[in-house]
């Protein structure tokens, strides 16, 4: 699986997994201005997500409110500008609807994807490899989910095998995907 930094960025990390959309996390690129219009021509920045076959940027602004991490929220969001980069805003209020949020803005900057919103797609069980509905946020069977609640293990609890291929790996609630898997999706 993919290490992120909050969990806010993990479920839209989970979205374009799910959604066959391939992207690079917090990987450096760099963006093209005009040197006398924007003071540079070429400037790197590490946008949390971007979305290497549509050419855009995802920002999750998890600590919006704080005035130094406002400052350089505002400075990124200028630099997308002025380099005619595409970008989604995705802050804490959208993640109760995020599917729904990404889709509409990524529909908006005209992209396309396939409907897979809710598709099922048969996965296993990362403890026991039952074969259950491929859901990165549910990949315990009934029964081990229990098990796993009633045992008092955290989201880190290690277990046997990836969600998807169903080879052996550690795997666990928060990254229940191997890396082969999320790599190929």
């Amino acid at each position: 699986g993919l290490f992120v930094q909050s969990n806010g960025e993990r479920l839209i990390a989970n979205f374009l997994f799910l959604h066959k959309i391939g992207f690079e996390y917090d990987k450096q690129i760099t963006l093209k201005g005009n040197e006398k219009k924007d003071g540079y021509f070429e400037r790197w920045i590490r946008p949390d997500f971007y979305l290497t076959e549509l050419a855009l940027v995802i920002e999750y602004w998890g600590l919006e409110g704080t005035p130094d991490y406002d400052e350089k929220m505002q400075d990124k969001k200028r630099r997308y500008i002025e380099s005619n980069t595409k970008y989604i805003s995705i802050g804490p209020e959208d993640l109760y609807s995020l599917d729904n949020t990404l889709k509409v803005k990524l529909e908006r900057l005209g992209c396309k994807f396939p409907e897979i919103i809710n598709k099922p797609e048969e996965g296993y069980c990362i403890r026991c490899k039952n074969r259950i509905k491929l859901d990165t946020k549910k990949p315990y069977c009934l029964k081990d989910y229990e098990l796993y609640k009633s045992s008092g293990f955290d989201k880190y609890h290690l277990e046997r095998v990836c969600h998807m291929c169903c080879k052996t790996n550690r795997s666990a609630l928060n990254k229940p995907v191997c890396m082969t898997c999320f790599k190929n999706k």
